[in-house]
């Protein structure tokens, strides 16, 4: 008999911080940072790339990216690629929170000389009707973060105009999460920014 245990954001950020805590790679130069959509990809290989570490944590949100930040500074890196949000609209944050806790992850990595890279917070399968509501708080938020971006001199990369030219082969069936061909389009937006780094 299999007994699965469903953890939720809380008991997975703790889980993984106690990792983060005793990993022996103390310096890199990119770390990508979100939740499972970062987590589910293996960066290093997927960008034939030695230095990147990938901070991804499955189901969390925003205030559980700012109360683990640390584990970024601490690794030096000259760059972090962020993309978060989607969980806080399962929970009903608002976009306005979400994206003030942004700006806090963005000001927190200035502060210790890590070059912010905003990546646009991926829509929902667009062909679902049950995500009309979530994927009209992503685009308002990723309008804000391009406005603020602008603004800021932070570095702004749009995902979704890439994704969404395709019709087929992005998402997995529960429409949240994308296949390899999802992260061949995002790997080819990032790769021109990440080859300067």
């Amino acid at each position: 008999m299999v007994i699965a245990q469903n953890l939720n954001s809380n008991d997975r950020n703790y889980m993984a911080k106690g990792l983060y805590g005793i990993y022996l790679t103390d310096k890199t130069n990119i770390v990508m940072l979100g939740d499972s959509l970062t987590y589910n990809a293996n960066w290093d290989e997927l960008l034939g790339r030695n230095d990147v570490v990938n901070r991804g944590i499955p189901g969390d949100n925003t205030e559980g990216i700012l109360d683990r930040m640390e584990y970024v500074y601490n690794l030096n890196p000259r760059a972090c690629f962020l993309m978060m949000g989607v969980n806080d609209f399962f929970i009903e944050r608002s976009e306005t929170d979400v994206f003030n806790n942004y700006k806090n992850v963005i000001a927190g990595l200035r502060e210790h000389e890590i070059v912010p890279i905003v990546q646009s917070t991926l829509y929902l399968n667009p062909t679902q009707d049950r995500f009309i509501s979530i994927n009209e708080k992503i685009k308002k938020l990723n309008g804000m973060l391009k406005e603020y971006s602008e603004k800021n001199n932070v570095a702004y990369i749009d995902i979704n105009d890439s994704l969404l030219k395709e019709k087929e082969g992005i998402y997995y069936g529960d429409g949240i999460h994308i296949l390899g061909k999802g992260y061949y389009l995002w790997r080819e937006k990032i790769k021109e920014v990440m080859n300067n780094i």
